[in-house]
């Protein structure tokens, strides 16, 4: 790898090798590289199907940096991420998706070859799960983000898309989960006031959604939302009352209308540990695929 003389990268190990499993050959891939300042370790375990639409398989990688960064100002960090991946059809692909940053260099952050929440990571943990056809991208998923690991809870967007041959819609969901060590990429409820006045991370049954439709230009166009509320721990704002803020940024708090949220309300009326707004939008929570 050195002698083809990648500008700027010096290889430290490159392996690639086969063996026979119960599920066919299993090629696996291993570089240690510096790239400029950097470095990298990517690993890869690929195991091809019956044809070229049918394969599975997980890649990861760490990315050394020095420095100072936030929560690591002098022990530089490491990027840990990691992807499993399982097209078990030509119309199915499964993914997990996951990333954090680790105080220190040369840090593995890994379990069993995925980014583990339940070690010492510092901020951004994300976590991606999708479950969708590969073609129209019609699917369903769920995004999850903490920011640091001391926050109460992670960030969550979950959305569903559904394409035809003439038109392609979606419909999303944004809320809080539990933190990212024990969320299953689910909605528990909505928290209005994160960081303002006497603050409260209580969850209330609510969440943002949002209607969209694909244009002929490529991009979703809005055709219906739920996502206004105040910044107040009960997400109405009553004018006058209580804690008050500059809602139309003119200086001053004597015109301030009041703010009802329009939210949307999240109810399981039939126990089944889904809400009734996301069956109503066909969101159907996505599974991750099976480790290797």
């Amino acid at each position: 790898m050195n002698a083809i003389g990648i500008p700027t990268v010096t290889f430290h190990e490159a392996a690639l090798s086969e063996a026979a499993s119960t599920e066919g050959d299993r090629w696996s891939y291993h570089l240690d590289m510096t790239a400029g300042t950097f470095n990298a370790v990517v690993d890869l375990v690929h195991l091809p199907g019956a044809s070229g639409e049918v394969y599975r398989g997980r890649l990861s990688y760490r990315i050394d940096q020095t420095g100072a960064f936030g929560d690591c100002p002098s022990t530089g960090q490491t990027y840990n991420g990691s992807l499993l991946y399982d097209r078990s059809s030509a119309g199915r692909l499964q993914i997990d998706a996951r990333s954090a940053n680790f105080c220190g260099t040369g840090v593995d952050g890994l379990t069993e070859g995925l980014v583990d929440p339940a070690r010492e990571w510092t901020s951004n943990f994300h976590l991606f799960v999708a479950d969708f056809d590969p073609d129209s991208l019609a699917g369903d998923y769920s995004f999850s983000w903490q920011a640091g690991n001391r926050d109460s809870n992670t960030r969550v967007l979950n959305a569903v898309l559904e394409s035809s041959e003439t038109s392609s819609t979606g419909r999303a969901f944004y809320g809080f989960g539990p933190p990212i060590a024990t969320t299953d990429g689910g909605i528990d409820g909505f928290i209005c006031n994160w960081a303002g006045p006497d603050g409260d991370h209580a969850l209330r049954p609510l969440s943002q959604f949002q209607e969209m439709t694909l244009s002929t230009a490529g991009t979703f166009d809005v055709a219906d939302s739920n996502m206004t509320y105040a910044p107040v721990n009960v997400c109405d704002y009553a004018a006058g009352t209580g804690f008050q803020y500059d809602r139309d940024g003119d200086g001053t708090l004597d015109s301030e209308a009041s703010v009802a949220n329009d939210l949307v309300d999240l109810v399981d009326a039939d126990a089944n540990g889904l809400f009734d707004a996301f069956e109503d939008a066909g969101f159907d929570p996505p599974s991750p695929p099976a480790n290797l």
